[in-house]
């Protein structure tokens, strides 16, 4: 059973400096047929602000309201832990400082933090992994929640990566640092499952924007590549499609399902700037023809403070589609050895009769 979602959309602006969703807005979407919201506001600080210890107050007035809400108004929602530049350390707001504490810049501590084979993040990623394991024990049985677990890994603002470890280029490096990515990948889809949750979609973010050699296959069921793709001003639409099927085929030559987590028109003054409409609905058009499995996010351009309430429904009422499933099926639990089969069965009595012979 292939993994459909419905679009779905989060409230960009506030959503990420500070949480002001509202029930009004899941009514809003509701009356869209919205068929999934992303909970994109969730943030590591937020979830462990100190080493260790889950904030159990963010998550009962915060995660606990908007999985409960989503359930309401008959959507599915993706829980994701986002990044904004990494931490408070570097200018943002996304790992806690103390586990960013040492490190000279956001790229030092997340070519750290994703590579296996390096021990100064031993700790953090055993909290990242303690912190999935909370999660997925506590929405293990809400069948319309789905786990996203990081939001664009090594999209920091050194992208090109220069001297990095182990003396390679920056080409070498990302191929080097995917498959350490998609190993600790493997390691949380393990957590997860552990924990009790076997029927919710994972779902894994691109480990760099600007490659595909460093996307490698994870050896896990009910996993989905995350992608994100957006027109702007350095990138038309032709650029778009592209850049959509280079991605899809590189997904299909790795046997794993692709998602599209985020598209539309990135920048503001772009989005002001065109005809928003016609460039949305030839995208999610695009989309639907190529059959691939998606939610929207609409980037800076969706739902900033000064759009309007008109273009807001003009939005909603291109990307939004009925709900649909969020889920796959189960993956099987391991088959249980069996000595007594009928083969063995049959074999022992003969021996029987041949000794009682």
């Amino acid at each position: 059973m292939a993994l459909i979602y419905g679009a779905g959309v989060v409230f960009e602006s506030n959503e990420w400096h500070g949480g002001y969703i509202t029930e009004t807005d899941f009514q809003l979407l509701q009356k869209h047929k919205c068929g999934i919201a992303r909970l994109h506001a969730m943030r590591l600080y937020q979830i462990m602000p100190t080493d260790g210890t889950i904030d159990q107050t963010f998550v009962v007035n915060y995660m606990d309201k908007f999985v409960a809400l989503a359930k309401k108004y008959g959507m599915n929602i993706t829980l994701d832990i986002g990044d904004w530049n990494c931490g408070a350390d570097f200018g943002g707001a996304g790992f806690p400082t103390w586990m960013t504490a040492g490190f000279a810049t956001a790229a030092d501590f997340e070519k750290a933090f994703w590579d296996l084979t390096n021990p100064a993040c031993d700790h953090q990623r055993q909290m990242f992994l303690q912190v999935w394991h909370f999660i997925a024990d506590r929405y293990k049985g809400e069948k319309h929640v789905g786990f996203s677990i990081y939001n664009e890994p090594l999209n920091v603002a050194n992208k090109n990566f220069g001297v990095n470890i182990h003396g390679l280029t920056d080409a070498a490096f990302s191929d080097y640092i995917g498959t350490q990515y998609s190993l600790f990948m493997e390691q949380l889809s393990d957590t997860i499952r552990g924990a009790g949750a076997t029927i919710q979609p994972i779902i894994v973010n691109s480990p760099f924007v600007f490659y595909l050699t460093d996307q490698k296959k994870i050896n896990r069921s009910n996993i989905y590549w995350d992608v994100h793709l957006y027109v702007g001003p350095n990138a038309n639409y032709a650029a778009w499609t592209k850049a959509f099927d280079d991605r899809q085929n590189y997904f299909a030559s790795l046997g794993m399902p692709m998602m599209l987590g985020e598209y539309g028109i990135y920048d503001w003054v772009y989005f002001k700037s065109v005809d928003y409409k016609t460039i949305l609905q030839q995208q999610i058009d695009y989309i639907k023809s190529k059959g691939i499995e998606y939610v929207t996010w609409l980037g800076y351009g969706a739902f900033r403070t000064d759009l309007t309430a008109t273009q807001k429904e003009e939005v909603l009422n291109i990307v939004c589609v009925p709900a649909t499933n969020l889920l796959t099926e189960p993956v099987p639990p391991p088959p249980t050895p069996r000595l007594w089969t009928w083969p063995f069965l049959t074999w022992l009595i003969n021996l029987v009769k041949q000794r009682q012979g």
